[in-house]
């Protein structure tokens, strides 16, 4: 979910919007994992934190941005491990 937009749920309802997004918004960014933890055999949580700049492509103004992730991870009756949530928060721009 975008900052002060509403969640969205489902593969349905991020297909309609991540493209938008990336329509929109031009992304340079370098991704760190900071953390990987398996809770039990078939939870997992992965925290990372992605930097760098955004570009507002309809401008051009390019801005320093920092988020950090969260992932929570189901294992698939396949055994393969799949995003169940996501979570993402802007921490502001970088200086």
């Amino acid at each position: 979910m975008a900052p002060g937009m509403p969640a969205a749920v489902g593969k349905e309802e991020l297909a309609i919007v991540y493209p938008g997004v990336f329509e929109t918004i031009g992304f340079a960014m370098t991704y760190g994992i900071k953390e990987v933890v398996q809770i039990s055999a078939g939870w997992a949580f992965v925290r990372s934190a992605t930097e760098g700049t955004e570009t507002i492509k309809s401008t051009g103004v390019v801005t320093s941005a920092a988020y950090q992730e969260l992932f929570l991870l189901r294992k698939s009756a396949a055994g393969a491990w799949q995003t169940a949530r996501y979570c993402t928060s802007k921490i502001g721009p970088t200086i």
